[in-house]
């Protein structure tokens, strides 16, 4: 077993509830503060408990094994389109005739979850007949009425006080979808929905700071709970270079569920259990350089191809150019420079105006782009279908960009503690170094160099702000023997590009100013 904190994030990919069937899950025991280290060292509740929903059940075993829970649900915006006549009863009570029919039905709180079955088959109707009538709605509309089914289905299955703990996320779907008297058409890619996923998903572990994150795909259809996965996995490695949290993702699925199985025990299965232990630079390449567009413009189907929302996808593509050279120069070059332990050029780097330039670009176009996948959709009553369609496939690579800017922010408020006059306090920057997630190797060197200067050669360093070789005796000029060999064996503090000085008692340091653009070339 291995010790972690007590808050944890439950991620739900949910399919179409309507549909599910009451059968008696049993989930792996989820203490608070430990969790198994392998799937197979995981033991299990074998009580268990009668439900419709895994996402209840692993809900209930974590809160009463003592974890503070928030819980997140991924589902589509083809929600709207789920409904055929007198699938609410049938969903609800499986197939007649089956073996142990209504036994269990007081345990799943049937009668209340038909309640929602059928609020749900007649506001899906109700929906299409208005954008039929009208010839169009409002996107968002589509997206409210989803989000308040899943949020009514969610009190069910999990418990009235639970709206406290949820959030839910409507990801943009495609595909045909055929009901009773109701047909819809979406027209999208998976780059939109994997770009909405990765926002959502990432604002809630920010926000919440989970100490671990237990991943539920069991109702997730079609691609839905693999890009769940990809996405939670991506960013808990990454949050956990920068802030030590979430340490681990488990992820589960249970036994696969038929209505002949209506009342019978389904096992919630640990799939995977992965502990995290990246650092920064393994994040940041991960993560890589930003390429390509910010949204690509898409031609096909009913997808509208001029007018305003061209024009609007036009305006958002501006200033890629920028977010590429910045992207190179943040996460390529300081990606390489936390690998080398160069704390000093990292500082110098974060703390110029450039950084800040990088944050809010990236920032402005994530907001603008995920705006852009609410609101520039086309929705139109067409040959007896709805048609929700876009005409751009946005890329979700920007939304690694804005993570990046988040992590190299945590950086940034790290280093910029140590800054004092108009350097930087140099045994602050190893302490600074043993704070951050970075490789022991680079660690060791910058703290080789540290002793170094602050011990072998403390007789000459003054209150003048002098090239480190000439606190060391050599004769030499600035920026004369900088290369990246050197750059690396010295994590940085390289002798002719390094001011040190004494400042109210502190060994301070500094570039040469004029010596930047060469540490740069050598270091990206």
């Amino acid at each position: 077993m291995s010790t972690v904190g007590k808050k944890v994030l439950l991620v739900a990919t949910w399919g179409l509830p309507l549909t599910w069937s009451c059968v008696r899950y049993i989930p792996p025991r989820l203490e608070a503060g430990e969790l198994c280290r392998r799937p197979i060292d995981c033991g299990y509740d074998q009580q268990g408990k009668y439900s419709f929903s895994s996402t209840s059940v692993i809900y209930d075993e974590l809160r009463k094994g003592g974890w503070d829970v928030r819980v997140l649900v991924i589902s589509q915006d083809t929600l709207v389109a789920g409904c055929q006549e007198g699938a609410g009863r049938q969903g609800s009570q499986g197939r007649a005739g089956s073996q142990g029919q209504g036994q269990c039905s007081s345990e799943c709180n049937e009668a209340r979850k038909r309640e929602v079955d059928d609020e749900y088959c007649s506001g899906n109707t109700k929906l299409f007949e208005e954008v039929k009538g009208s010839g169009s709605v409002d996107y968002m509309k589509l997206v409210e009425w989803a989000r308040g089914v899943l949020g009514r289905y969610a009190r069910v299955l999990l418990g009235d006080d639970v709206d406290s703990r949820l959030s839910i996320v409507v990801l943009p779907g495609s595909g045909y979808y055929s009901g009773y008297r109701c047909g819809y058409r979406f027209e999208s890619t998976l780059e939109n929905a994997r770009f909405t996923l990765m926002r959502g998903l990432y604002d809630e572990l920010r926000s919440y700071e989970p100490d671990a994150v237990i991943l539920d795909i069991t109702h997730g259809v079609n691609y839905m709970p693999a890009m769940t996965y990809s996405a939670a996995m991506t960013l808990a490695r990454v949050l956990y270079a920068a802030r030590g949290s979430p340490r681990y993702v488990v992820t589960l699925n249970s036994d696969p569920v038929t209505q002949q199985l209506r009342c019978g025990d389904i096992r919630v299965n640990v799939v995977d259990m992965d502990k995290e232990g990246v650092t920064i630079g393994d994040a940041l390449r991960e993560i890589g350089e930003f390429e390509g567009t910010s949204i690509n413009i898409l031609v096909r189907g009913s997808a509208i191809t001029s007018g305003r929302p061209m024009k609007a996808v036009s305006e958002l593509r501006k200033g890629d150019e920028s977010v590429r050279q910045l992207s190179r120069k943040y996460i390529g070059c300081l990606g390489n420079a936390l690998d080398y332990g160069m704390i000093l050029y990292i500082a110098a780097s974060l703390t110029q105006k450039g950084f800040d330039e990088f944050v809010k670009l990236v920032s402005d176009k994530v907001n603008g782009v995920y705006e852009a996948i609410r609101r520039l959709v086309n929705v139109k009553y067409e040959d007896g279908y709805v048609v929700v369609s876009r005409n751009y496939a946005a890329n979700s690579d920007l939304v690694l960009q804005y993570v990046a800017t988040g992590v190299l922010s945590h950086v940034k408020g790290v280093v910029e503690g140590c800054r004092v006059n108009d350097g930087y306090d140099l045994n602050c920057l190893r302490d600074a170094v043993e704070s951050l997630r970075i490789g022991n190797l680079a660690r060791t060197i910058f703290e080789n160099e540290v002793n170094n200067i602050t011990v072998r050669y403390a007789g000459g360093i003054t209150g003048e702000p002098r090239l480190l070789c000439s606190v060391m005796g050599e004769g030499c000029g600035e920026c004369s023997s900088v290369d990246k060999r050197n750059l690396i064996a010295h994590a940085g503090l390289e002798k002719t590009v390094t001011h040190v000085y004494r400042w109210g008692g502190r060994v301070l340091v500094k570039y040469v100013e004029k010596c930047l653009g060469k540490i740069e070339a050598n270091t990206c």
